[in-house]
Parts: C-alpha cells; sequence; structure tokens
C-alpha cells in the first residue's frame, strides 16, 4: 500500500512501503514515538517483527541544511541513525523523523556499507531532494 500526504509549506513528503499501514503502529510525528532515550542509545537493527519502514522526502533550500545529526558507519558504532534533530529544522519540522530513527539509504544510495565520513558527505552533497529510506521502531502493542 502506498500513501502520501504532502507539507506543501515545508516541502515534505511521506511514502509508506510494504509493512507499514495506518493502523495502530504506524508512525505518525513525535507523539507516536519521541525522542525515547532508550530508543536513542540502541545500536543493533531493530527485530524485524518491531520496525516499520517509511519514505521521507524532504526539500530544502539551496544553502540551507537538514537539520539533523547521523551518528554510526562502518567506521563507528553501528547503523547510521539519527542522533540529534535541531530544533526549528527541516527534518524537526517535517514531523517525520525522531532521534534513534535509522537511516537505511539517501536518494535511492544504502548506508549499509559506508563510513560516517562518506555518510557525512553524502547528505552535504546531495542537493535540494533528498529521500531517506528509515527504519523506527514501533511502539509495543
Amino acid at each position: 500500500m502506498l500513501a502520501v500526504s504532502l507539507k506543501w509549506r515545508l516541502g515534505v513528503v511521506r511514502r509508506r512501503l510494504k509493512g507499514a499501514d495506518d493502523g495502530p503502529y504506524s508512525k505518525g510525528g513525535k507523539d507516536a514515538g519521541g525522542a525515547d532515550v532508550s530508543l536513542a542509545c540502541r545500536r543493533q537493527s531493530i527485530p524485524e517483527e518491531f520496525r516499520g519502514i517509511t519514505v521521507v522526502e524532504l526539500i530544502k533550500k539551496e544553502g540551507s541544511t537538514l537539520g539533523l545529526t547521523i551518528s554510526g558507519g562502518t567506521d563507528k558504532d553501528g547503523k547510521p541513525r539519527v542522533s540529534n534533530l535541531r530544533p526549528g529544522g527541516l527534518a524537526a519540522r517535517s514531523d517525520l523523523l525522531n532521534i534513534g530513527d535509522y537511516i537505511r539509504s539517501v536518494n535511492g544510495i544504502h548506508l549499509t556499507r559506508l563510513r560516517h565520513d562518506e555518510i557525512i558527505t553524502l547528505l552535504k552533497n546531495v542537493g535540494e531532494r533528498v529521500v531517506l529510506e528509515v527504519e523506527y521502531e514501533l511502539p509495543p502493542p
């Protein structure tokens, strides 16, 4: 199922992939997952039965940043994940990303084999349209 919602003012598009529906475990905004400290400290992959995957599209203005901090990479402690969201930044205003979310790919480029510095360089040079494939933890039943 593919559901699309647009937020024109922020230039944000969200699409859901298979396995993510509009049920009680769908990824909503900050209220659904929040910035859970235990989630932010987690280093391993989320078990399949407890995770959701979504695609977040951010459109940034020339010269602006995404307003997020990424930790991880092959040379760091685990998979690339959102470790901070700058208040008022594009990523935080989108209300689609949370601290602790894993970034699986950027514009179709998978991050699993990239070093931290390569991921940062990719994000800085990605252009105005940024498509992130994001893995997030589902709330408990």
